[in-house]
Protein backbone atom coordinates (compact mmCIF):
# COMPACT_ATOMS: atom_id res chain seq x y z
CA UNK A 1 0.00 0.00 0.00
CA UNK A 2 1.19 3.41 -0.88
CA UNK A 3 0.44 6.31 1.34
CA UNK A 4 -0.72 9.06 -0.96
CA UNK A 5 -1.76 11.51 1.67
CA UNK A 6 -0.43 14.98 1.09
CA UNK A 7 0.57 17.07 3.98
CA UNK A 8 -0.81 20.51 4.03
CA UNK A 9 2.06 23.00 3.96
CA UNK A 10 1.42 25.94 6.19
CA UNK A 11 2.39 29.28 4.78
CA UNK A 12 4.35 31.59 7.03
CA UNK A 13 2.73 34.83 7.96
CA UNK A 14 3.73 37.69 5.70
CA UNK A 15 5.89 39.46 8.30
CA UNK A 16 7.99 36.29 8.80
CA UNK A 17 8.91 35.82 5.14
CA UNK A 18 12.40 36.62 3.84
CA UNK A 19 11.35 39.69 1.87
CA UNK A 20 9.47 41.14 4.83
CA UNK A 21 12.46 40.55 7.14
CA UNK A 22 14.68 42.37 4.62
CA UNK A 23 12.29 45.31 4.61
CA UNK A 24 12.20 45.36 8.44
CA UNK A 25 16.01 45.42 8.60
CA UNK A 26 16.19 48.20 6.02
CA UNK A 27 13.57 50.30 7.84
CA UNK A 28 15.21 49.73 11.23
CA UNK A 29 18.63 50.75 9.93
CA UNK A 30 17.17 53.85 8.28
CA UNK A 31 15.44 54.89 11.49
CA UNK A 32 18.60 54.38 13.57
CA UNK A 33 20.68 56.42 11.13
CA UNK A 34 18.06 59.18 11.13
CA UNK A 35 18.08 59.33 14.93
CA UNK A 36 21.78 58.89 15.75
CA UNK A 37 23.70 59.60 12.55
CA UNK A 38 25.33 62.92 11.69
CA UNK A 39 24.54 64.39 8.35
CA UNK A 40 27.36 64.64 5.85
CA UNK A 41 27.35 68.43 6.06
CA UNK A 42 27.69 68.36 9.85
CA UNK A 43 30.56 65.88 9.63
CA UNK A 44 32.34 68.01 7.02
CA UNK A 45 31.87 71.12 9.14
CA UNK A 46 33.30 69.38 12.22
CA UNK A 47 36.31 68.19 10.21
CA UNK A 48 36.90 71.70 8.81
CA UNK A 49 36.78 73.24 12.30
CA UNK A 50 39.22 70.66 13.67
CA UNK A 51 41.60 71.29 10.77
CA UNK A 52 41.46 75.06 11.32
CA UNK A 53 42.10 74.61 15.03
CA UNK A 54 45.13 72.41 14.33
CA UNK A 55 46.51 74.98 11.87
CA UNK A 56 46.11 77.77 14.40
CA UNK A 57 47.91 75.73 17.05
CA UNK A 58 50.75 74.98 14.61
CA UNK A 59 51.04 78.65 13.69
CA UNK A 60 51.37 79.62 17.36
CA UNK A 61 54.21 77.19 18.05
CA UNK A 62 57.62 78.83 18.15
CA UNK A 63 59.98 77.74 15.39
CA UNK A 64 63.41 76.37 16.30
CA UNK A 65 66.56 78.31 15.47
CA UNK A 66 67.89 75.53 13.26
CA UNK A 67 64.69 75.45 11.22
CA UNK A 68 64.79 79.24 10.93
CA UNK A 69 68.38 79.00 9.64
CA UNK A 70 67.35 76.40 7.08
CA UNK A 71 64.47 78.64 5.91
CA UNK A 72 66.84 81.59 5.71
CA UNK A 73 69.32 79.61 3.58
CA UNK A 74 66.53 78.47 1.25
CA UNK A 75 65.33 82.07 0.89
CA UNK A 76 68.92 83.20 0.22
CA UNK A 77 69.19 80.73 -2.64
CA UNK A 78 65.83 81.90 -3.99
CA UNK A 79 66.71 85.59 -3.77
CA UNK A 80 70.21 85.35 -5.26
CA UNK A 81 69.00 84.73 -8.84
CA UNK A 82 71.63 81.97 -9.21
CA UNK A 83 74.52 84.36 -8.55
CA UNK A 84 76.87 82.43 -6.23
CA UNK A 85 78.50 85.50 -4.63
CA UNK A 86 75.15 86.99 -3.58
CA UNK A 87 73.92 83.61 -2.31
CA UNK A 88 77.07 83.16 -0.23
CA UNK A 89 76.77 86.66 1.30
CA UNK A 90 73.13 86.11 2.20
CA UNK A 91 73.89 82.72 3.76
CA UNK A 92 76.72 84.26 5.79
CA UNK A 93 74.34 86.96 7.01
CA UNK A 94 71.87 84.24 8.02
CA UNK A 95 74.61 82.39 9.89
CA UNK A 96 75.76 85.54 11.74
CA UNK A 97 72.23 86.33 12.88
CA UNK A 98 71.83 82.68 13.91
CA UNK A 99 74.98 82.82 16.04
CA UNK A 100 74.32 86.14 17.74
CA UNK A 101 70.63 85.84 18.64
CA UNK A 102 69.01 83.80 21.36
CA UNK A 103 65.74 83.08 19.58
CA UNK A 104 64.55 82.64 16.02
CA UNK A 105 62.40 85.78 15.67
CA UNK A 106 65.19 88.06 14.39
CA UNK A 107 66.31 85.42 11.91
CA UNK A 108 62.75 84.99 10.67
CA UNK A 109 62.33 88.77 10.34
CA UNK A 110 65.55 88.92 8.29
CA UNK A 111 64.35 86.01 6.15
CA UNK A 112 60.98 87.63 5.46
CA UNK A 113 62.56 90.92 4.41
CA UNK A 114 65.35 89.40 2.37
CA UNK A 115 64.04 89.75 -1.21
Amino acid sequence: MINLSLKKIEKKKWYKRWWAITIWIFLGTTILIAIFGDSIEEANEKQRLLTEQAQIEDANKPISKSKALRLCNEKAKECSDNIPAIETELKLACLQIYQYTSDSTELLDFTNGMC
